[in-house]
């Protein structure tokens, strides 16, 4: 097998919407379908490695991200020891359909398998799978004969007028961004689709001329027992039913068989409903939603 570079460092992605960047990554060492079941998997381990375990599961991919699921057939995992064989050992792949990474951003973990392997064997996955990135290393010494007090001058300078600019254009735009008046409509009713209960709440949020500025819409759908639960996780089907924007997320709760989703919606020219405050109340109210006003 002439190249094996088919693997690739991935963040995790996190449904969480809280503020900060995620550092958490994995070594991803392939993603393929195996021909012979059609199924696809992706095989990785955490970056620092201590009890040397490689996790693996079937997979979707979702835009630029590999969602991971669990398999528990024994079955997979014969295939996923295969697979590492054959790499380490840099054999054909003839009975794998690679899939290419490039595009490949983060990996979702859902669900997992895992396998112990031996620390060489680990080593090599990551030697031959994940292509080398070379790093450019200035050092401090040639730094500090670049560095002058002119320099750090110019960069206080401009620290402080981006400072400056940031607290002129809040104070100047207060107004709009102030939220004057709240509305919280709830809602419970079974899917017309899946054998689940849909817990809806939509909190409408105006600014201070009783004009509606966005809605943050939560759904909690919770299933009627575990095996329509985990039918409905191990297909996969949460996708769509996923946001499709950056403004949300989605959550899997196990326990309490729950599917939640979260999503900011944005009122623009292609919003059809009402907006002005007591036409909401009274257009949500007459449509069977419990509203609360919170002001």
């Amino acid at each position: 097998m002439e190249n094996n570079c088919i693997g690739k460092v991935l963040k995790v992605f996190t449904n969480e919407l809280t503020f900060g960047s995620n550092d958490d990554k994995r070594n991803v060492f392939g993603v393929f379908k195996y021909k012979k079941n059609n199924v696809y998997y992706v095989v990785y381990s955490d970056i620092k490695n201590t009890y040397n375990i490689v996790y693996y599961g079937s997979c979707y991919i979702k835009n630029d991200s590999i969602i991971v699921l669990e398999v528990k057939e024994k079955e997979h995992g014969e295939i996923i020891k295969e697979f590492i064989y054959k790499i380490v050992n840099k054999e054909e792949l003839s009975q794998y359909e690679i899939v290419n990474l490039d595009t490949i951003e983060t990996i979702e973990i859902v669900g997992y398998s895992k396998l112990e392997v031996k620390t060489d064997i680990e080593k090599s996955l990551v030697d031959i799978t994940i292509p080398k990135q070379i790093d450019v290393v200035v050092s401090n010494e040639n730094n500090s004969k670049k560095k002058s007090p002119f320099a750090i001058i110019m960069l206080l300078l401009v620290i402080m007028m981006g400072g400056f600019g940031y607290y002129y254009f809040k104070s100047n735009n207060k107004v709009s961004d102030d939220i004057m008046g709240v509305i919280v409509c709830k809602k419970s009713y079974s899917h017309n689709e899946l054998p689940a209960v849909v817990n809806e709440e939509r909190t409408f949020n105006f600014d201070s001329n009783d004009s509606l500025m966005y809605i943050n819409n939560y759904n909690n759908y919770v299933f009627n027992n575990s095996d329509d639960y985990f039918d409905f996780v191990s297909k996969g089907l949460y996708f769509k039913y996923a946001p499709n924007d950056n403004d949300g997320g989605y959550n899997l709760d196990d326990d309490k068989m729950t599917y939640s989703v979260s999503y900011k919606e944005n009122i623009g020219s292609n919003y059809s409903y009402p907006t002005d405050y007591e036409e909401v109340l009274t257009y949500y109210n007459n449509a069977g939603y419990v509203c609360e006003e919170k002001n």
